[in-house]
């Protein structure tokens, strides 16, 4: 009696679903946030590479939601995780322009300027092409001596 009875927990173990893994979300990242504190959020992100470039990408998408997280996470974020940010939200100033002005702990100077290491002439041209343009349909009056400085930056050789 006790081998079969082993054996059904054996079977049953073998066969239970495992939960699957909770999705990333700004949303989720976000009420973590609240219940951690972002210093303890970016700790464990940043240190599963894997998970730690997907917010990056998702915050490169311009959404506003996960623009909220850059900002949570650039609050406490030191050099190395700080330019991963900044690159990412320089990367949605296209996309986004009037969300990433609005950002909280972020400095012009690193987000208006083009976000890729050793770019080509084509790439830097192409972004502040594309940047430029964004810029232009910012028409929030609160944004209008971010989004000048923002250009200027931009457009500087």
């Amino acid at each position: 009696m006790r081998t079969i009875i082993v054996l059904s927990l054996l079977f049953l173990a073998c066969h239970a679903e495992t939960p699957a893994p909770t999705k990333l979300t700004a949303g989720s990242i976000l009420q973590q946030v609240k219940e951690k504190g972002a210093r303890k959020v970016l700790q464990e992100y940043s240190s599963a590479s894997l998970q730690w470039h997907a917010i990056l990408k998702h915050i490169e998408t311009g959404d506003a939601e996960w623009l909220a997280v850059a900002s949570e996470l650039r609050a406490v974020s030191d050099a190395g995780y700080s330019e991963d940010l900044d690159f990412s939200v320089a990367t949605a100033l296209p996309k986004n322009p009037s969300g990433v002005l609005r950002l909280k702990h972020f400095a012009l100077e690193r987000v208006c300027d083009v976000p890729y290491l050793e770019p080509s002439e084509k790439t830097v041209h192409d972004f502040q092409t594309k940047a430029a343009a964004a810029l232009e349909t910012v028409r929030d009056a609160d944004l209008q001596d971010r989004k000048k400085k923002c250009r200027t930056i931009l457009m500087a050789p």
